[in-house]
């Protein structure tokens, strides 16, 4: 038997406020402590990095094997975002000992991320 860990989400482009919902599984050899399915958002690019848990649902005793439906409500913010020096992501992980996957998702009005990677800054304009 191999260990295997998954997240799927039922939805990948959410609004605030939304709820974001799916499944999670795992099928290990041998049973953890305990299984977390935790929602959160982080910040990846140039500068500090930061990343901030907003929910988790903690499964205790939760066996080799199992699938658990999740819902968590989102925030009205942070959007993700996706800039020239930062990005803000979304994410759900869920998390078996050294075990662990993440899928990600868009949280932004009309379920669409801000990219503004491709505009220059005013400065950068007259260079």
């Amino acid at each position: 038997m191999s260990n295997e860990i998954g997240v799927k989400l039922n939805e990948s482009n959410l609004t605030p406020g939304a709820t974001v919902s799916g499944r999670a599984g795992w099928q290990l050899e041998k049973q953890p402590r305990r299984v977390e399915i935790r929602l959160f958002w982080r910040t990846s690019g140039r500068g500090t990095k930061d990343t901030e848990l907003v929910n988790e649902m903690r499964i205790d005793d939760p066996g080799t094997q199992g699938l658990q439906e999740f819902r968590f409500e989102l925030p009205v913010e942070p959007y993700s975002y996706h800039g020239q020096l930062i990005s803000v992501r979304w994410g759900v992980e869920i998390v078996a000992g050294k075990f662990s996957d993440l899928a990600e998702f868009v949280m932004a009005p009309d379920g669409i991320v801000c990219d503004l990677s491709g505009y220059r800054t005013s400065d950068e304009q007259f260079e």
